[in-house]
């Protein structure tokens, strides 16, 4: 099993970036990038895993390696009432809605 920092650089190899382009673009240290691409980070900060999947186009979850497929999942749009499974309730005489989640 391919572990976290293992999984960066092999999105990055697969976009053809260096790890300085990669750590540009994801703001943050090119230093900071290789100990986690090399493995010497034990804990990363969600901002960090955040930022690498969001620079890289793919999920949070590929990086982690609960998934194989590193295609983020598209975005479901919302029902028009607020919430799904109409969760959502209407207040008072004004008709504005209230989500309760």
């Amino acid at each position: 099993m391919e572990g976290f920092g293992q999984r960066v650089m092999t999105a990055r190899s697969t976009l053809g970036w260096t790890r300085r382009e990669l750590a540009r673009r994801a703001g943050l240290h090119e230093q900071h990038l290789a100990n986690v691409e090399r493995g010497n980070r034990f804990r990363i900060e969600a901002e960090t895993i955040l930022k690498l999947a969001r620079a890289l186009g793919c999920s949070t979850d590929y990086l982690m390696g609960l998934i194989e497929d590193p295609t983020p999942a598209k975005k479901r749009p919302r029902s028009p009432q607020g919430c799904v499974g109409g969760l959502g309730e209407t207040h008072g005489t004004t008709g504005r809605a209230h989500n309760l989640l």
